[in-house]
């Protein structure tokens, strides 16, 4: 997108608070009404209460100093799945897409349920995070375990808990 055509369209209804997310019906039931992506936000417009509590906790969780926090956790994560890829490269080659994916599941587990607790939930949250992916762009028809947006219901609220 050229500016010119970013600056005389998306800016001014971002600026009029009028830039609001469209996403499918199953995208924002999964993802639930406190969610910040399903918020309507503008700095000009103003932030809704609810809107600038959650931004602000996103941004403190985010923070610099909170985030070299969990430096040595993510060191030694990174060093586990380096050592885990080197040993399967021993014959041959090896798919670097499952080592990435467990670095950021393995991360997300550390800061959501803490160090000591990670790798009791792991199996399970990366498990729940499948079905919730393979759920959102899924019709929103909930037929519990038989059809995708159910078992991506399941496992949100099965998550829940350790989100929360």
């Amino acid at each position: 997108m050229r500016y010119d055509a970013y600056r005389d369209h998306v800016q001014k209804l971002d600026q009029a608070g009028d830039l609001v997310p469209d996403l499918p019906p199953s995208f924002v039931k999964l993802l639930g009404k406190s969610s910040i992506l399903n918020m309507r936000a503008s700095f000009h417009a103003g932030l809704t209460p609810q809107h600038r509590r959650i931004r602000s906790k996103v941004m403190r969780a985010l923070a610099p100093a909170q985030v070299l926090q969990h430096r040595g956790g993510m060191q030694q994560v990174s060093r586990r799945l380096l050592e885990d890829l080197a040993s399967a490269s021993q014959s041959g080659s090896a798919p670097f897409e499952p080592i990435a994916k467990s670095f950021a599941m393995s991360i997300s587990a550390r800061l959501i349920v803490g160090e000591e607790l990670s790798g009791e939930f792991l199996p399970e949250m990366e498990s729940c995070f499948a079905d919730i992916l393979a759920g959102v762009l899924s019709p929103p028809v909930d037929l519990g375990r038989f059809s995708t947006f159910g078992r991506a219901m399941q496992a949100r609220r099965k998550l829940l808990p350790l989100v929360g």
